[in-house]
């Protein structure tokens, strides 16, 4: 969707170092740390948040899992297996497990919510997320200018709880969540993007930079 630039790259320890590669090739990219003389509007920064500002691991990924398959085999009533089974349906056609179960109506409005606090608030954050200073560190490199906005198919109390590890949250002008954009608007609806735009106040494309480690959502 974006016309400006769109920049994929996974975040380690590193984060600075990764990110820096990642911009060189854009120069126009640049003007988020430097200003020169007759510059255009300054861009509008929207980061993802998991696997993007940090690296989703594999415990995290497998607990996930399992939370996700335990609750709507109770939501459901049927087993684990049988849940598992569902879910790897509904991958297969939509961006989200609830976005699917939603859509062809397993699960109805009222239990999102339910779902997302199921499937999120015991993950192990705290444990498997390591502080990584880097990231306020490049945060802070940027120019005051620069608007930066986390844009997460998450839910606001996980991103919040990310964010406090890396003591950055009151860094980004504002964080655009799952029930922000709408669940069957998410990323990498189009009008995610729309929704993110209207937001952040800006209203041409070519000015907003997409930080994500989805090609999906790059390239809708």
């Amino acid at each position: 969707f974006f016309e400006g630039f769109v920049l994929r790259f996974l975040l380690g320890k590193d984060f600075v170092l990764h990110l820096c590669a990642a911009l060189l090739p854009f120069p126009a990219v640049l003007s988020l740390f430097t200003m020169s003389e007759g510059e255009p509007a300054v861009p509008t920064v929207f980061f993802d948040l998991d696997d993007t500002l940090y690296p989703y691991n594999q415990p995290l990924l497998q607990r996930t899992s399992e939370l996700i398959l335990g609750h709507v085999s109770e939501k459901l009533g049927i087993s684990t297996a049988e849940a598992g089974a569902l879910r790897q349906r509904l991958l297969g056609k939509y961006p989200m497990t609830i976005c699917g179960l939603l859509a062809e109506g397993y699960f109805q409005p009222e239990d999102l919510e339910g779902y997302l606090s199921a499937s999120m608030d015991p993950l192990p954050i705290e444990e498997e997320v390591q502080p990584n200073p880097g990231v306020a560190e490049m945060l802070r490199a940027m120019r005051p200018e620069v608007a930066k906005w986390i844009l997460t198919n998450s839910y606001m109390p996980h991103a919040r709880r990310v964010l406090r590890i890396f003591e950055c949250e009151e860094m980004f002008d504002g964080l655009i969540d799952v029930f922000t954009m709408g669940i069957h608007q998410c990323k990498p609806n189009p009008q995610a993007y729309h929704t993110a735009m209207r937001l952040a106040g800006v209203n041409n494309p070519a000015l907003c930079i997409l930080v994500d480690d989805s090609l999906k959502n790059l390239r809708a």
